[in-house]
């Protein structure tokens, strides 16, 4: 079994020759990746400006080898956590900092 990491198949995915002839010559054997794996994969399609056509490539990918699983709604809830985690960090870290930091009294 091959347990294919994030940047494998996003190197795959975008052509890298050397990637491709590396899996193809392993297709007798089972290749999968992780939940993880996919979950950094959609987080990547919904960050990137061809959202819809990430997100082809990961269905097709998904339909063609084994995903070890966790839990798939776990997963999505993850994705989008980590969405607005990255939209929101500036004013979380704002806001926290507010709540640490006592404003002075007058």
């Amino acid at each position: 079994m091959y347990l294919l990491d994030t940047d494998t198949v996003i190197f795959s995915l975008k052509g890298d020759e050397t990637i491709r002839k590396n899996l193809q010559r392993r297709l007798d054997n089972s290749i999968k990746i992780s939940i993880v794996t996919s979950m950094e994969l959609y987080y990547g399609a919904y960050k990137a400006q061809i959202v819809t056509s990430n997100l082809a490539k990961i269905k097709t990918l998904e339909q063609s080898l084994e995903i070890i699983p966790i839990d798939r709604n776990r997963q999505k809830f993850l994705v989008c956590l980590k969405l607005n985690w990255k939209r929101r960090r500036a004013v979380l870290m704002i806001s926290t900092w507010r709540l640490l930091v006592p404003s002075p009294t007058i």
